[in-house]
């Protein structure tokens, strides 16, 4: 191997490893630490589990040490206390722009991933257009096409399409259901 080649590879590899780490940061299940406030929409899916009642309903409201809760074939809220939850699930849905920055990384790392799959295709190092497997990118070139026609794909998919999650949270809990 030419010196070229071994400095070549290097601008690739650190490139490879901050989209690595970029996507571990961002790709953490969001959690509710013990003692944390859970913030609810009124009318939000919910899943509890407690003594009392065990299943999932829509949240009302909530008091210091009360969730209320609607459920569908009961003819009242049900009204469970904080202490008695064992569990707590809440739909929440993401905004555009948490879900453009997340999928924007999964874009990044699928179109670094087909740009090292490339390699198998193409050589970035012929110099005659007639050479099997000719391409007038660079490495860089090429790299800068996929990654980041891979992220503007991901971001623009994630701003438009931005869902829902599960947030969790384990007792002790507080709960705040807000009006939307």
């Amino acid at each position: 191997m030419s010196h070229r080649h071994a400095q070549s590879g290097a601008p690739a590899r650190a490139l490879l490893a901050a989209a690595a780490i970029a996507a571990l940061a961002t790709a953490a299940p969001a959690r509710v630490a013990a003692q944390g406030t859970l913030s609810i929409p009124v009318g939000s899916t919910i899943r509890v589990r407690s003594a009392p009642f065990t299943g999932a309903g829509f949240a009302a409201w909530a008091t210091d040490d009360t969730l209320t809760m609607i459920v569908s074939r009961q003819p009242e809220p049900i009204r469970l206390p904080l202490a008695s939850l064992t569990s707590l699930e809440a739909r929440i849905k993401n905004t555009p722009r948490r879900m453009a920055l997340r999928r924007g990384v999964m874009g990044f790392l699928a179109g670094t991933a087909v740009w090292g799959l490339s390699h198998a295709f193409v050589d970035y190092e012929a110099v005659y257009p007639y050479q099997k497997g000719y391409t007038s990118l660079t490495r860089a070139g090429a790299f800068a096409l996929y990654a980041g026609s891979g992220a503007a794909l991901g971001a623009a998919w994630g701003a438009l399409r931005p869902g829902s999650r599960w947030e969790k949270a384990q007792p002790p809990v507080r709960v705040f259901v807000f009006e939307p």
